[in-house]
């Protein structure tokens, strides 16, 4: 898993992506049937927890996150802002 994390370039915007990505999926154990579902305004950075809407069981859930992605999203964050202009 290590290497697969190493592999992306984090000085690109689709590196950042990627990288994650692929932590949010690892970290937080999110289906990626729910990954794709969550928005901006779903992510609690107060209390590093994320609302996972699109569940299996049709029901919500709060799913804690560590500070590793709260940095990783960050920067993908920053350069999406910047795409955007």
């Amino acid at each position: 898993m290590r290497k697969l994390l190493k592999s992306t370039d984090l000085r690109t915007f689709t590196g950042v992506r990627d990288y994650t990505i692929m932590l949010l999926l690892l970290e937080t154990g999110v289906r990626a049937s729910e990954l794709i579902g969550i928005e901006t305004d779903d992510i609690r950075w107060e209390d590093s927890m994320i609302l996972v809407r699109n569940t299996k069981g049709h029901r919500e859930r709060l799913v804690p996150f560590q500070s590793k992605i709260a940095r990783a999203e960050s920067f993908y964050e920053r350069d999406l802002e910047s795409c955007r202009k």
